[in-house]
């Protein structure tokens, strides 16, 4: 148990489901960029309790912020029964940066971008 993270595109103007969708990253309790998602969900409106087991939309803006704020060493460590270490681990860090590529590209191809987590 503990805080599985995923990324996934939909074609563009659809709402994801279990048919659509299309995994392109996963990550193992990277605590800190969970958080970062979290923020924005908030930033957004989002008045869920719990930020889990919801799909959040990602916007080139938002991963034009999230490669900002990588490289400014912005993420910072959430804790959390389920969110592992406080440490950040290179190997997160290097993943972010390909998936914010990745996901710019998959924009301009035509698809839209999800975040979602379960813990």
């Amino acid at each position: 148990m503990g805080l599985d993270m995923y990324a996934y595109f939909v074609p563009k103007g659809e709402e994801p489901n279990e048919h659509n969708q299309t995994e392109m990253q996963y990550w193992r309790k990277f605590n800190a960029l969970h958080g970062w998602m979290e923020d924005l969900y908030r930033e957004r409106g989002g008045e869920a309790e719990y930020f889990n087991c919801i799909p959040l939309k990602l916007e080139e803006a938002d991963l034009d912020r999230l490669l900002d704020d990588l490289k400014q060493d912005k993420l910072t460590p959430r804790e959390g029964f389920f969110f592992g270490e406080q440490e950040i681990r290179m190997a997160d860090f290097v993943s972010a940066y390909g998936f914010v590529g990745l996901a710019k590209s998959l924009i301009a191809m035509g698809n839209d971008i999800y975040y979602d987590s379960w813990w």
